[in-house]
């Protein structure tokens, strides 16, 4: 099993109090699964990833309890075999 840490830069939203992350295999079928990291500590390890695998990731902004902003654009990585 392979893990990986991803370390974003948030560009922080006006009231934004922390960002949610979602990430799948991307083959079109697998189902998201997610979670929650600080602005003050903008990084997320992802465990339990399977050898030579593309993933697909989204990040969105979470200015409330209850206000979220939109998934972003989805960008991808693989894996080493």
């Amino acid at each position: 099993m392979f893990s990986i840490v991803l370390i974003f830069s948030p560009l922080l939203q006006p009231f934004q109090v922390s960002s949610n992350l979602r990430y799948r295999k991307a083959d079109g079928t697998s189902y998201w699964r997610s979670a929650n990291f600080s602005n003050t500590n903008p990084t997320h390890r992802l465990t339990y990833l399977e050898a030579n695998t593309r993933y697909e990731v989204q990040v969105q902004a979470q200015c409330s309890n209850t206000l979220y902003g939109d998934w972003s654009e989805s960008f991808f990585f693989t894996t080493q075999p």
